[in-house]
């Protein structure tokens, strides 16, 4: 089989299925602890996952717990959003009717209930000579948010703002935040299509107790066909890279320790390539995140994505059974803003805490069985299957939530 054939039978594939810079690690089917293990003396694996997710959890500014909504900012600012505009404007008017009231009237606590209803992914990898293979990843993704409501700091003295200003809070944001919606959405789509040319060898150890060495490189694009941002959606986080090429590097290291001990540890990094559109920006230095009225072009330099695996497991266990241990890292470098106009300030728009880069920590739990010791290595199909877990531990200006999914693979 040609490999463009392959390949395009890989996204029809995966099309069929679907028929349906980042706040929120959502699992890529490319992702080390995610991928089927690469056997030796096969042509082809072809893998799916399914996941559900629960318990969306944030991670603020300070590291600190917070709702989803307050990662950038535990309180929105309804009088901020309104500042920096011309003063004959609609926005600049409404701000004069309100600067008698308190300044406290306009902070908002907002809450919402965000959802990860669920996670597909498709892979297929066709294996070559000399140890070299070339594999293609798609996933699909299903979030939504539920009911996001607001709350006032304070009620006494702030009988305009509440007439004027929150009596009508979600029609005025909409109005004069050209369309700007602060109502619950759901989204459903699939992700960046990723391609990874690797390299796979073993290293037999005539050892006492050091067996095995495993090494693997990779590197391959990732081509920006997911769903992208909605910068008219209240925290529409992208499925992908949003709309930006990237190139994946990585290698692994992993030892074979006795007959069932196996360890190692995965390094990935992820260069985006940036690009230009209609975004929203700050044009105050008060403003807050989810509350940004206007939307201006804008390229966008993003950060480098480093990716951290670290993992203990035990295989071969009465017969084809395996459990194994992942610690996870993952960390998004700093984004910048370059507006194409001088009609507003870059180093105002790049104020932005949304543009910061964010971290996240995972302990990952995986159980498996592989049926090689039932049909044989030499069998035409040889499936495997795991359960697993995915625990957030710890992050940074993050959405995170635990999860539990299923991955089956197969090699022929």
């Amino acid at each position: 089989m040609k490999i463009s054939t392959f390949l395009w039978s890989l996204v029809a594939f995966g099309t069929c299925f679907v028929a349906s810079v980042h706040t929120m690690n959502l699992v890529q089917p490319y992702y080390a602890f995610m991928k089927p293990r690469y056997r030796p003396d096969t042509a082809f694996q072809w893998g799916v996952y399914a996941e559900k997710g629960f318990h969306f959890k944030g991670y603020g500014h300070d590291g600190c717990s917070s709702d989803p909504l307050g990662i950038w900012q535990h309180k929105q600012n309804a009088l901020a959003m309104l500042q920096g505009f011309d003063s004959t404007s609609p926005q600049g008017t409404l701000l004069s009717m309100l600067q008698d009231d308190q300044p406290t009237c306009s902070l908002l606590c907002f809450k919402g209930a965000l959802k990860h209803d669920f996670s597909v992914g498709f892979s297929g990898r066709y294996y070559m000579s000399h140890d070299f293979s070339i594999g293609a990843y798609l996933p699909v993704y299903k979030v939504s948010l539920d009911c996001p409501a607001w709350s006032a700091e304070t009620t006494t003295g702030c009988e305009r703002t509440q007439q004027l200003l929150l009596d009508s809070f979600r029609r005025t944001v909409r109005t004069l935040g050209q369309d700007l919606d602060i109502n619950g959405w759901s989204r459903v789509g699939i992700g960046d299509l990723t391609i990874l040319f690797e390299w796979t060898r073993d290293f037999e150890q005539a050892k006492e107790v050091l067996k095995n060495v495993r090494l693997n490189g990779r590197v391959g694009p990732s081509f920006p066909i997911g769903k992208r941002t909605n910068e008219d959606l209240l925290m529409a986080f992208p499925f992908g890279n949003d709309g930006c090429t990237a190139v994946v590097f990585g290698g692994s290291l992993e030892v074979l320790l006795g007959c069932y001990i196996r360890c190692g540890m995965d390094v990935e990094l992820t260069h985006l390539f940036g690009n230009t559109r209609e975004r929203r920006i700050k044009i105050d230095r008060d403003q807050t995140e989810l509350l940004l009225l206007r939307k201006a072009c804008a390229y966008i330099d993003p950060g480098l994505i480093q990716h951290f695996n670290l993992y203990l497991g035990a295989y071969d266990l009465y017969g084809g059974l395996y459990l194994n241990f992942n610690y996870e890292f993952y960390k998004h470098g700093d984004n910048r803003l370059s507006l194409t106009s001088n009609n507003f300030s870059n180093n105002i728009a790049n104020t932005a805490i949304s543009l910061e880069g964010w971290t996240s920590h995972h302990a990952i739990f995986k159980l498996g069985y592989d049926f090689a010791s039932v049909v044989g290595n030499d069998a035409c199909v040889i499936p495997r299957i795991t359960a697993y877990t995915r625990i957030p531990i710890e992050g940074t200006r993050v959405i995170l939530d635990s999860s539990v999914g299923l991955m089956l693979s197969c090699d022929f």
